[in-house]
């Protein structure tokens, strides 16, 4: 399910933080334009790459942590032109990778766990487009799942 669906997402401290990055992508101006420029007829193909793209920048967090924006950075770069054949300035995808990196130090962080989820779910809330552009399973915080079959980071 996304946000085509027209259901608003519930969000709660129990969401996964994958769902947080499907938000992030629903408001960036570049995603807009993958959207945009894909005909009815395969948009439900872009959908489904879209949700690859997504899942593979989590994956990346997973697997380099957040100190290493510089990795996603470049993956969003490679999978915007390898995937949606879609060449965006480097600013970009760096501001959203820091983004989205910033987001999940708070996210993570012991430390008032609850109140810091709180205030990134209002921050998500507050946004023009609040719902994931695609919405992703909510697993058990002790569950990591790999779903795609290749990590490309």
């Amino acid at each position: 399910m996304n946000s085509r669906a027209h259901k608003e997402f519930e969000w709660n401290d129990e969401t996964s933080f994958i769902n947080i990055i499907s938000a992030l992508f629903n408001n960036w101006p570049e995603m807009k334009l993958v959207v945009d420029r894909t005909s009815g007829y395969s948009r439900e193909n872009v959908y489904i790459d879209i949700r690859k793209f997504i899942q593979n920048v989590f994956d990346c967090i997973l697997i380099y942590g957040t100190g290493r924006s510089d990795s996603i950075t470049g993956n969003i770069k490679k999978s915007l032109l390898d995937d949606f054949h879609m060449v965006i300035e480097d600013f970009a995808a760096k501001e959203m990778s820091t983004r989205i990196c910033n987001m999940y130090d708070k996210w993570m962080k012991q430390d008032n766990l609850t109140e810091n989820r709180k205030q990134i779910i209002e921050e998500i809330k507050n946004l023009p487009k609040p719902n994931p552009i695609v919405e992703f399973e909510d697993l058990p915080r002790y569950k990591l799942v790999f779903e795609t079959d290749e990590i490309m980071c």
